[in-house]
Formats: structure tokens, C-alpha cells, sequence
């Protein structure tokens, strides 16, 4: 009777654990700048929880990091879609936008970004 939703229950609450961990393992690489390690953790993170713009902020980030900016422009455009009111990642989308000469589109990301700040 009380099976299912207790199997359900564990179920969200071991997702979550990982979750968190991959979100740590993330952080951690790169706070060590193991740019490598913490692009592969958040690409991880991301699968995990697709609708968590920090995820693919710190897949940005790493990106940047690895000298990878044209790579780095789509998850930071995604960050933007799924945290809109998030001024860091307007910034950093503008950054991406700015080193791949992209002026237009860096202005109007750091217009963003400084408005919500």
C-alpha cells in the first residue's frame, strides 16, 4: 500500500543527492581551475537537470576558460533562457558574444545584465 509512493520518494530524494553532487563536483573543478574536469561535470549536471541554468552557466564559464568561446555562446544563451532575471549570465553571455567579435550581441547582453543589476 505504502510501496509506491515510498519507492517514489527514495527515487527523488537519491536523484537529488546526485544532483547536488554533481553540482559540487562542478563548482569544485572549477574553483580548482580543472577547466577540462568542470566542463565534463556540468555537461553531467545538465543531463541531470536540464531546467538548472547554472548548469550550463558554469559549461560557459569552462568554455571561456578553455579558450572555447564560440562554444561557450550556447549554454550561456541557455542559462539566459532559464534564469532571465540572472545578471551574471547576461554578463557572461556578453563576454562569450564580445571575444567572438560578436559587439552587437555583447551590447545587448551587458545592456541586460546591468539593467537586472
Amino acid at each position: 500500500m505504502f510501496r509506491r509512493p515510498l519507492a517514489l520518494l527514495c527515487a527523488i530524494l537519491l536523484s537529488t543527492g546526485a544532483l547536488a553532487q554533481d553540482a559540487e563536483t562542478a563548482q569544485k573543478h572549477f574553483q580548482d581551475r580543472d577547466y577540462d574536469a568542470a566542463l565534463d561535470s556540468a555537461r553531467q549536471w545538465a543531463r541531470s537537470a536540464p531546467r538548472d541554468g547554472d548548469a550550463y552557466y558554469v559549461q560557459g564559464l569552462s568554455l571561456i576558460a578553455l579558450e572555447r568561446e564560440a562554444e561557450a555562446v550556447s549554454p550561456l544563451q541557455r542559462s539566459t533562457e532559464l534564469a532571465p532575471e540572472d545578471a551574471y549570465n547576461w554578463g557572461e553571455l556578453g563576454r562569450a558574444r564580445w571575444l567572438t567579435h560578436d559587439t552587437g550581441g555583447a551590447r545587448d547582453a551587458w545592456k541586460r545584465s546591468l539593467r537586472l543589476d
